[in-house]
C-alpha cells in the first residue's frame, strides 16, 4: 500500500497553521486610524461626563449607527462609552406672590331686642298724646363681609394652586370656615373651594400651629372672593396666592441642508447623506414662489437581476409648496417619519424643475456618555468597514459606562466642551513597533488570508484525491 508522502502532509497542515494564524484576535484602533478627530476637554473632577454630538460627527462618519466612533485619552487609550438618546423632560415650579385685596362692607343687621317703644298718655280732658324715645344719633356700624382678590395677571402656563392667608392682627388665635368662588368678570361666580383656617398658641404663647392654606380647585379667573361660613369675619394682613408652572424642555434636533446632484437616471436628483443619520423629518427647500412640488424619495437599489440592475425604492410619497397668500409667504413643513437611514437620497417627480430644490435632513442626536480619564480626550469618527472588522467593538452598555446613575443623574452630568474641529493633537501608540515587512498593511493581510485559505482548500483536496487513487489501486491489485 502506497501512502501519502510526508512531506505533501506536512505542508497541508503547515497551509491550515498559516490560514488560521492570519485570523488575528481583534485590536484597540488608534486616533490616527480615523479620518476625522475633535479634541474634548473636561474639569477631571466628575469620572462619567456626556456631550451632545454635533452635526459634523454625523457628517464625517461613514458608518451606519456611528459604529466607527471612537473616544481616546491623551495617552491614547481607548474609553469607554455609550450613546445614548435623551428623551424630553418637564420640570414644575412653583412661585408665590401677594395679591391685592379689596374689602366688602355692610351695615350690621339691628338688634332684634332693639325694638321702637310707643308711650301713650291720656290727659284728664281724654286727650291722648304719644311720646317716642329720642332718636339714636350714633351712625350704623359696618362689619366685614366677604374680601374680593385680585390675584393680577398670570402667564398662559401657570395655573392657581393654593392661596395662603396671614394670621389677623390683635388676634392671638382666631378660628373661621371659608368659602372661596372664582370669576373672570366681577358678574360670575364658580365655587372653587371651601375650607377651614386658624392659629392658635401654645398656653405659654411660645409655639403656634397654624392652618393658612387654602387649595384651589380647578378654574379660570382673575378674581377671588372668600366669604365667610362660619367666625367672625376679619381682615387678613397679606393673601399669597400659589402658583405652578411646567416647563417641557424638547429634545434638541439637528438639521442638514444637502445640495442637489445628478440621479442615475434623466429625472432623478440625488442628495450624499451620511449611513449615521437615522432622519425622523424630511423636507425641501424650493428656489422659486409659487410652486407646487409633488415627489418621492426613496434610495437606489440593485436588483437580483443578471445583469444587475440600478432600481428606485421609494419610501416616502408627499407634496412640499411655497406659495404666496395676502403678501405673506407659506411653506410645507418637514415630513414626520420613523427613523430611516439612507446615505444617498433619491429624489423623483414628473413635474419640470428649474432650480433643484435643496433636501432638509432632521434627526435627533446622540449623547455621548464616556468615561473620563484626565482632562483632554480624543472624539474620533470615520473608518471603513474593513478596518472596523479586525476592532474591537466601540460602544460599550450603559452599566459598564455609568453603572448606578439614574436618568436624572444622567441629564445632570458634566458636559464636556469641544475644541477646534479638525486635526487632533498627536498621541502616543500602544502597539509594539515593528518592522514594516512584518506587518503588511490591512488590504494585503485580508487578501493573503484568503489565498492562504484557498491554497490550503485546494491542497487538502489534492491529498484527498491521491489518497482515493492509491485505495483504487491496491483494490484493483487484489
Amino acid at each position: 500500500m502506497k501512502t501519502v508522502p510526508a512531506s505533501l502532509l506536512m505542508l497541508g497542515l503547515a497551509l491550515s497553521n498559516v490560514a488560521v494564524g492570519q485570523s488575528a484576535e481583534p485590536i484597540d484602533p488608534q486616533p490616527a486610524d480615523f479620518d476625522w478627530q475633535m479634541p474634548l476637554t473636561v474639569s477631571g473632577d466628575n469620572g462619567v461626563v456626556q456631550f451632545e454630538l454635533p452635526v459634523e460627527v454625523y457628517q464625517r462618519s461613514r458608518q451606519a449607527n456611528l459604529t466607527d466612533l471612537r473616544v481616546f485619552s491623551t495617552d491614547g487609550k481607548p474609553a469607554p462609552f455609550h450613546l445614548l438618546q435623551q428623551s424630553g423632560s418637564s420640570q414644575t415650579q412653583q412661585r408665590k406672590r401677594d395679591t391685592v385685596q379689596f374689602p366688602i362692607w355692610a351695615e350690621a343687621a339691628a338688634d332684634p331686642t332693639d325694638q321702637i317703644s310707643l308711650r301713650v298718655l291720656t290727659g284728664r280732658d281724654g286727650a291722648v298724646e304719644w311720646k317716642l324715645p329720642p332718636p339714636n344719633k350714633q351712625p350704623a356700624e359696618e362689619k366685614l363681609r366677604a374680601i374680593i382678590v385680585d390675584l393680577g395677571a398670570t402667564a398662559s402656563d401657570e395655573s392657581l394652586v393654593a392661596v395662603i392667608l396671614s394670621q389677623p392682627q390683635d388676634l392671638a388665635d382666631y378660628q373661621a370656615s371659608l368659602a372661596i368662588s372664582r370669576s373672570s368678570d366681577l358678574k360670575l361666580w364658580d365655587d372653587v373651594a371651601q375650607s377651614q383656617v386658624g392659629w392658635f398658641s401654645s398656653t405659654d404663647g411660645q409655639q403656634q400651629l397654624r392652618n393658612d392654606q387654602i387649595n384651589i380647585g380647578k378654574g379660570q379667573g382673575r378674581y377671588l372672593k372668600l366669604r365667610w361660613r362660619q367666625g367672625e369675619p376679619a381682615q387678613f394682613p397679606t393673601i399669597s396666592a400659589l402658583w405652578r408652572s411646567r416647563s417641557v424642555n424638547e429634545p434638541t434636533m439637528h438639521e442638514w441642508i444637502i445640495e442637489a446632484q445628478p440621479g442615475r437616471f434623466e429625472s432623478d436628483l440625488t442628495y450624499q447623506a451620511s449611513p449615521s443619520i437615522a432622519a425622523t423629518g424630511v423636507g425641501l427647500q424650493l428656489a422659486e414662489i409659487n410652486s407646487i412640488l409633488p415627489v418621492r424619495l426613496g434610495r437606489y437599489r440593485l436588483n437580483n437581476a443578471r445583469p444587475q440592475q440600478w432600481r428606485f425604492r421609494s419610501a416616502i410619497d408627499a407634496t412640499f409648496y411655497r406659495l404666496l397668500r395676502d403678501g405673506r409667504e407659506r411653506q410645507s413643513s418637514h415630513v414626520t417619519i420613523r427613523p430611516l437611514a439612507i446615505e444617498q437620497w433619491v429624489l423623483r417627480t414628473n413635474s419640470a424643475i428649474d432650480v433643484p430644490p435643496k433636501l432638509v435632513l432632521r434627526w435627533q442626536p446622540d449623547t455621548l456618555v464616556f468615561l473620563a480619564r484626565g482632562n483632554n480626550h480624543i472624539l474620533a469618527v470615520g473608518a471603513s468597514s474593513q478596518a472596523l472588522r479586525g476592532w474591537w467593538p466601540g460602544t460599550a452598555p450603559l452599566a459598564q459606562v455609568a453603572p448606578g446613575y439614574s436618568q436624572a443623574d444622567l441629564r445632570s452630568l458634566e458636559h464636556a466642551v469641544a475644541s477646534a474641529t479638525g486635526a487632533a493633537p498627536a498621541v502616543p501608540t500602544n502597539r509594539p513597533a515593528t518592522p514594516v515587512e512584518a506587518d503588511p498593511p490591512q488590504d494585503q493581510r485580508y487578501w493573503l488570508l484568503w489565498a492562504t485559505l484557498g491554497l490550503g482548500v485546494f491542497f487538502l483536496g489534492f491529498m484527498s484525491w491521491r489518497l482515493y487513487q492509491q485505495m483504487s489501486n491496491e483494490t484493483d491489485a487484489s
